[in-house]
C-alpha cells in the first residue's frame, strides 16, 4: 500500500543518476526522472514507502550516484546548502567520514598526534570526495538538460558544447581528490597496521609491502594485487598520472566527444544519457605517449576520432567509473578502521564544551 502523501516526510529528494539523469521526489510517492533538475521528463514512478526510492530505482535499471536532501526553507533560497551524500549502495562514505572524524577526535584527546593528523586527513578527503563527485554529477546534468532544451535528444550523437569544460574539469578533480585519498589510507595502513616508517604514498606503501612478508594479513595480500597492472588501484592511478602529467582527458587519445546516447528501463522505456568514455587499456597508452605524440598527421587524428563508436565495457564512462572508484576506496577506509588503535566513538558533549548562544533549527 502506498502511504499518504500527507504523511510523507518534508524532504525534496534529488536522486543523481548516471548520464546526468536526476530522480526528483518532492514530498509524496511520485518521483519523475528527468534531464536535468528542470528539464523534461522521460520516465515517473510511484513509491509504495519513502524509504524504497533508491532500491526502486536501481531495480527500474537506474545507477544511482548519490542524492540532496533539501529540508527547509534556507536550503531552498540558498542561505545553507542542502546536504549530499554519496550512494554506494548505503550511505558508507558519509558514514565513514563521521567515524574517521571520530577516531581523531579520541587521538585528540589521549595526545596521539600522529594518528589525529592522519585520520583528520582522510575524513576531509572522504567528504571532499562526495562534494567532488556532486560536481561531476551537476556538470553532467546541466549538459544533458542543455541538450533537452534544444530538442536535439537523439539515440545516438557524438558532440561537444559549452557545458563540455566543465565536465572535464570536474572529472580531473575527483580523479585528483581520490588519488590524495588513496595516499592518506595508504599512510594510516603503513603506520598503524603493517609499522612501515616515512611511507606516505600508496606507491611506497605498495614496494614496502611487495618486499616484505606480512604473515596471513589478508588486507597486505589484497593491496599487493590491487596495486599490480590489472589491480584497481593500478588502472585507477594509471588514469590519474596519465591526466594530469601527459594529457588531459579530452586530449588523451584522440579529440574528444561527448555522446549522447540511452538507457531502457527494466519495462523498455528509453531515455537520454551522456557518455564520457576514458581511454581504452590505459596502461598502452601510457606507454604509447611515453614514444612521442601518437598520431603522424591530423587525417589519423580525425580518423581515430570518429572511426569506431567506444564500448562502455572496455573504454567506461567517466563518472560510472569514478563512482565505482569511489566505493572501493570507502570499502578500503572501512577495512582500515576496523583495525585502528583507537576505535570511533560517538562523540558526547557536555555543558563545558558549549561556548554562547545555541541555535536550533527545526526540520
Amino acid at each position: 500500500m502506498t502511504s499518504s502523501n500527507n504523511d510523507w516526510p518534508h524532504v525534496c529528494r534529488i536522486v543523481w543518476l548516471c548520464g546526468g539523469l536526476v530522480a526528483v521526489n518532492e514530498p509524496g510517492s511520485h518521483v519523475n526522472i528527468r534531464a536535468g533538475v528542470n528539464g523534461p521528463i522521460f520516465y515517473t514512478l510511484q513509491l509504495p514507502s519513502y524509504g524504497s526510492l533508491f532500491h526502486i530505482l536501481v531495480q527500474v535499471g537506474f545507477t544511482v550516484m548519490g542524492a540532496t536532501f533539501i529540508q527547509d526553507t534556507d536550503e531552498m533560497r540558498g542561505i545553507r546548502p542542502p546536504e549530499f551524500r554519496a550512494w554506494v549502495g548505503s550511505w558508507r562514505v558519509s558514514d565513514l567520514h563521521q567515524q574517521w572524524r571520530q577516531v581523531a577526535h579520541t587521538a585528540a584527546q589521549t595526545n596521539e598526534m600522529v594518528l589525529l593528523d592522519v585520520a583528520s586527513r582522510i575524513a576531509s578527503e572522504l567528504m571532499y570526495c562526495e562534494m567532488r563527485l556532486l560536481n561531476l554529477t551537476e556538470a553532467y546534468s546541466a549538459q544533458l538538460f542543455g541538450r533537452a532544451q534544444q530538442g536535439v535528444l537523439k539515440e545516438f550523437e557524438r558532440f561537444e558544447d559549452l557545458n563540455s569544460p566543465p565536465i572535464y574539469l570536474a572529472i580531473h578533480a575527483l580523479f585528483w581528490e581520490l588519488a590524495v585519498l588513496r595516499d592518506n589510507l595508504a599512510e594510516f595502513a603503513a603506520k598503524f597496521l603493517f609499522g612501515f616508517d616515512h611511507v606516505t604514498t600508496f606507491g611506497g606503501l605498495h614496494k614496502k609491502l611487495s618486499q616484505n612478508k606480512c604473515g596471513n594479513d589478508d588486507l597486505a595480500d589484497e593491496l599487493i594485487t590491487a596495486g599490480r597492472d590489472t589491480g584497481w588501484i593500478a588502472i585507477f592511478t594509471a588514469y590519474r598520472n596519465f591526466f594530469t602529467h601527459s594529457a588531459p582527458m579530452e586530449q588523451a587519445a584522440e579529440i574528444a566527444f561527448a555522446i549522447l546516447d540511452q538507457i531502457t528501463t527494466a519495462d523498455g522505456h528509453p531515455a537520454p544519457q551522456l557518455y564520457y568514455a576514458l581511454p581504452d587499456n590505459i596502461h598502452e597508452l601510457v606507454k604509447r605517449r611515453s614514444g612521442g605524440i601518437l598520431y603522424k598527421n591530423f587525417d589519423e587524428l580525425i580518423a581515430a576520432s570518429t572511426g569506431k563508436r567506444p564500448s562502455r565495457e572496455t573504454e567506461p564512462d567517466a563518472l560510472y567509473y569514478l563512482h565505482a572508484s569511489l566505493q572501493q576506496m570507502s570499502l578500503l577506509a572501512e577495512q582500515l578502521i576496523q583495525r585502528s588503535p583507537i576505535a570511533p566513538k560517538i562523540l558526547q558533549l557536555t555543558e563545558a564544551d558549549i561556548i554562547g548562544p545555541i541555535k536550533i533549527i527545526r526540520r
